[in-house]
C-alpha cells in the first residue's frame, strides 16, 4: 500500500509539473491550495519536477488553502447573483459561456 500511494503522489506530481511546464507564458509561480498543502512526499515531488519554479500555498499568502471548496462556491454564487457566465467553453468543453446554476426561493 505504502508504494501504491507513494506512486500515486509520484505520478500527480509529474502530470501536475508537466501541464505547468507548458503553459504560454511560462508562469513565474505555482500557487497550492486545499489537502495536498500539508502531503509532504507530494510537495517535495512537485518542487522537484518543476525545477526553479516556486511552489507557494495561498496560506502564505493570506487565504486559508482549507476554504479553497468555499472560496470557489462562494465566487459561483457571486457569478449567479450577477447574472455572469462562470464557465470557460475552452476548459469545460461547453458550446458557449452560460450562467451556472439557480436560485430557487423556499415553499
Amino acid at each position: 500500500l505504502h508504494d501504491a500511494l507513494a506512486t500515486a503522489a509520484e505520478a500527480v506530481a509529474r502530470s501536475v509539473a508537466d501541464a505547468v511546464l507548458r503553459l504560454s507564458p511560462a508562469p513565474e509561480e505555482v500557487i497550492m491550495s486545499g489537502g495536498g498543502v500539508h502531503h509532504l512526499p507530494l510537495i517535495r515531488s512537485l518542487t522537484r519536477h518543476l525545477h526553479d519554479l516556486p511552489l507557494l500555498t495561498t496560506d502564505q499568502l493570506g487565504v486559508p488553502s482549507a476554504a479553497k471548496e468555499a472560496i470557489a462556491f462562494a465566487l459561483l454564487g457571486n457569478a449567479l447573483l450577477d447574472r455572469t457566465p462562470a464557465n470557460l467553453p475552452t476548459c469545460t468543453g461547453a458550446a458557449r459561456p452560460v450562467i451556472s446554476g439557480s436560485i430557487t426561493p423556499a415553499p
